[in-house]
């Protein structure tokens, strides 16, 4: 039976940060104004919740249609834009899962909504790559009632370092550390810098020799 690996998506596999960028670029362009007068406005929207985790992007759109009177479809039509998916993963995703794919069982363990968090896995084209079955997606995930899906002994992949210490000490998990960054963090934690680092980790893993 082969291994199961999770990862993480946002920061792991898709760069959350510029696909924010493209549907910014996109928006402001659509109501004609600055990127830099955009971005004022926008954290009108961004303060009152608890970070990126909370973003539900209905929410988000009807704050810009009525924050710059402008029709609420267009801007919809503006966020979901399909040149927005475009060219987010990172370099290293595509041929890593499809290298992993043929030994090891993949899946997802995120936090976010999960219509939303469905829609960039199906729009980037990773959803084939990824066991429907292993597909954890909460809200909030470090919970025991999230623990309890998870398979026991599976590795997971986040670029969250606090996530991957709780991991640890549940102790029912593999948990590798994202650190695409490269902050330089100290840490015990096992630790990968992009994916072409994961097959060498994961042979070694119980071993922790690198």
């Amino acid at each position: 039976m082969k291994e199961v690996i999770l990862f993480d998506v946002d920061r792991t596999l898709i760069d959350t940060t510029k696909f924010k960028e493209k549907i910014k670029l996109k928006i402001s362009q659509l109501v004609n104004i600055s990127l830099e007068d955009f971005l004022k406005i926008e954290q009108g929207y961004v303060k009152k919740g608890e970070g990126f985790t909370d973003f539900i992007p209905q929410e988000y759109i009807k704050f810009l249609s009525n924050k710059f009177g402008f029709d609420e479809s267009k801007i919809s039509n503006a966020f979901f834009d399909e040149n927005n998916f475009k060219d987010i993963l990172y370099d290293d995703v595509l041929d890593c899962l499809k290298s992993l794919s043929e030994h090891y069982t993949l899946g997802i363990f995120s936090e976010s909504f999960k219509d939303f968090q469905m829609l960039k896995l199906h729009k980037t084209g990773l959803l084939p790559y990824f066991n429907q079955d292993l597909v954890f997606i909460f809200k909030r995930k470090l919970t025991e009632e999230a623990f309890s899906f998870l398979p026991e002994g599976c590795f997971i992949v986040d670029d969250n370092l606090p996530v991957i210490n709780a991991l640890e000490q549940v102790g029912k998990y593999k948990p590798i550390w994202m650190d695409r960054k490269g902050s330089g963090e100290n840490t015990n934690q096992i630790t990968i810098r992009d994916l072409n680092e994961i097959e060498s980790v994961l042979k070694n893993y119980d071993k922790e020799i690198f």
